[in-house]
């Protein structure tokens, strides 16, 4: 060995004698610092007195003086505890140099002393396990007292699908706040559903031996755990956990037919003296008698569960049949023709049942129509007032006052037949506007070029009166329409619409908006509003210059120019 080497080795040595006895003071100290440590404070609560039926909150500090973090394992209350306690508010862990809290929550229901140990665990080096213990004495400081009505819920009959509202009053009659912790339903189908209606083959009505839905099941029907029948069941509930009251679970047998419409928090607080109203729902799928019940949880220690009986029959619902009475004249439907509907095919789908009310609506017409018609009849009528697309639906009541699940609809139009269909309306219920249609070169007023109230068909042309325009109406009280129609107008020609604001008939006020329609072979081409702020004033609302010629098969439409010019325009006469 050189002496070069012999060096090396003993710098070496010298240095690791120098790092293994001294060089490493404090390690110790150093590695316990970033071991993770679980705290957990108060670890001994003496509560003296709490209030007997109302909820203590206890809180306690989970901490970690470490630089690690840790994680909860478990929190809970050991088996030994009272029931009165319960855990409401837990961590999942806890961060390096902070403190996380559990909340444990007690109501006892009677003066006593009452004991708990709360448990943590962790997954901490140091104390991963530590306990708390709780001691609590209860005293009667008053008491909330529940009182509920009605204690019992017979639903209307109902139709299938439809609903039937009911209500609950909870009121606190004690002297301290009454904690409504949950609510929840059960409920079961007591009978089968009835066999179904079916329409007779000579349109009259169907026999049947259904009672509407109060069939008995046979008595060796088998029971359901839920006290329900053989068609079975279900339940639905909101508890603490979900926050929330969603009760419209069910089973295979189907949905819930009970509902509870009103929401409340869990533990929601009804303070002395004050009533809450809760909304309930019966809404059956099928045609079946339902029974249910309805739960209400609260910290009242006489009754701390309410039960609410409830029951219902759905039945089916009655059919609506609308039908068109001229229906051989539907297709051929012009402005002004009154079109006669039919209800009485409508029927009861319960044994023995009638139709007792029919309900017609208009859903659509055009706009700017006033069309209406006789809401209750079983038969009905509807004038066709303006050139458009309308719709009408009948529902029908049986004599149970059974509502038809499904409205029945016609729809209809009405198209000009005449090659040329002006049409004015107005949105105001007095006042009298005037449709004027002129020919090329006419003054308003004048019976040589004008067609109006007052010349309502002109002959302009005696050797083709077809082509001469006719006014069907004066309508001189309130929204039209007036309509003018020229059938074959004469190739190349010009017309010239205006429109005059006659009389407001009124004292009020007079603003008013008119509409004009241009209507050439059954499809509208043109329209225009115009508002005016008062009566005897005269619109230059439109000019249409009729196609020259058209190839053959085609109807070539008319160019439609429209205006806005108004003058103050007095009545002539």
């Amino acid at each position: 060995m050189t002496s070069k080497n012999l060096r090396h080795q003993l710098i070496g040595a010298a240095m690791l004698g120098l790092f293994g006895l001294g060089g490493c003071q404090g390690c110790d100290e150093e590695l316990s610092q970033v071991r993770s440590k679980m705290t957990l404070n108060p670890q001994e609560v003496e509560l003296n007195p709490v209030p007997v039926a109302a909820d203590t909150l206890i809180v306690f500090e989970v901490g970690n003086p470490s630089s690690i973090s840790f994680n909860i394992r478990d929190i809970r209350l050991s088996d030994d505890s009272d029931p009165a306690f319960v855990i409401v508010d837990q961590p999942e862990s806890v961060s390096p140099q902070s403190t996380e809290t559990i909340q444990v929550k007690v109501r006892p229901m009677f003066p006593t002393t009452i004991e708990a140990t709360l448990i943590v665990e962790s997954d901490a080096d140091v104390t991963p396990e530590l306990e708390a213990k709780i001691s609590a004495t209860s005293a009667d400081m008053g008491l909330p007292d529940i009182e509920v009505d009605p204690l019992e819920v017979v639903f209307a009959e109902v139709a299938r699908i439809d609903v039937a509202r009911a209500e609950v009053i909870i009121t606190n009659v004690g002297v301290r706040d009454l904690l409504l912790d949950d609510f929840q339903l059960t409920w079961a189908q007591v009978n089968e559903p009835p066999p179904p209606v079916e329409v007779a083959t000579d349109g009259g009505l169907p026999a049947t031996d259904s009672d509407g839905g109060n069939t008995t099941p046979p008595s060796d029907s088998p029971s359901q755990p839920d006290g329900g029948s053989a068609t079975g069941g279900g339940s639905a509930g909101a508890s603490a956990e979900n926050s929330g009251n969603d009760m419209d679970g069910g089973t295979s047998a189907g949905a819930s037919p009970f509902h509870l419409i009103t929401s409340v928090p869990p533990s929601w607080p009804l303070p002395p003296g004050q009533s809450l109203t809760l909304e309930l729902a019966f809404s059956p799928e099928v045609a079946a008698a339902y029974s249910g019940e309805l739960k209400i949880f609260s910290n009242d220690p006489d009754e701390p569960v309410v039960v609410v009986n409830l029951s219902g029959q759905g039945y089916t619902c009655p059919v609506a049949i609308a039908k068109f009475l001229d229906e051989d004249k539907i297709d051929g439907l012009e402005p002004l023709d009154n079109i006669r509907v039919d209800g009485t095919d409508s029927y009861a789908q319960t044994a023995g049942g009638s139709i007792s009310e029919y309900e017609w609506r208009l859903l659509q017409r055009p706009v700017g129509s006033t069309a209406i018609m006789e809401p209750t009849s079983a038969r009905a009528q509807i004038q066709c007032d303006l050139a458009g697309e309308y719709e009408v639906s009948l529902s029908v009541y049986d004599d149970r006052g059974l509502r038809s699940c499904e409205d029945d609809t016609l729809r209809f139009s009405c198209v000009p037949t005449e090659e040329l269909h002006v049409q004015l309306v107005w949105d105001h219920p007095y006042a009298d506007f005037d449709l004027h249609l002129l020919k090329e070169s006419g003054e308003v007023f004048d019976h040589e070029s004008d067609t109006y109230f007052s010349n309502r068909e002109p002959d302009w042309y005696p050797e083709n009166p077809g082509a001469n325009p006719i006014l069907d109406l004066d309508d001189n009280q309130g929204y039209g329409p007036e309509n003018i129609n020229v059938e074959t107008p004469l190739p190349g020609a010009r017309y010239s619409i205006y429109v005059h604001y006659w009389d407001a008939q009124t004292d009020g006020d007079a603003f008013a908006i008119a509409t004009i329609r241009v209507f050439a072979y059954g499809q509208m081409v043109g329209e225009h509003q115009l508002a005016f702020e008062a009566d005897e004033t005269m619109w230059q609302a439109a000019e249409i210059i009729w196609a020259e010629s058209s190839d053959a098969g085609t109807q070539p439409l008319p160019v439609i120019n429209l205006f806005t010019n108004t003058i103050p325009y007095p009545r002539p006469f």
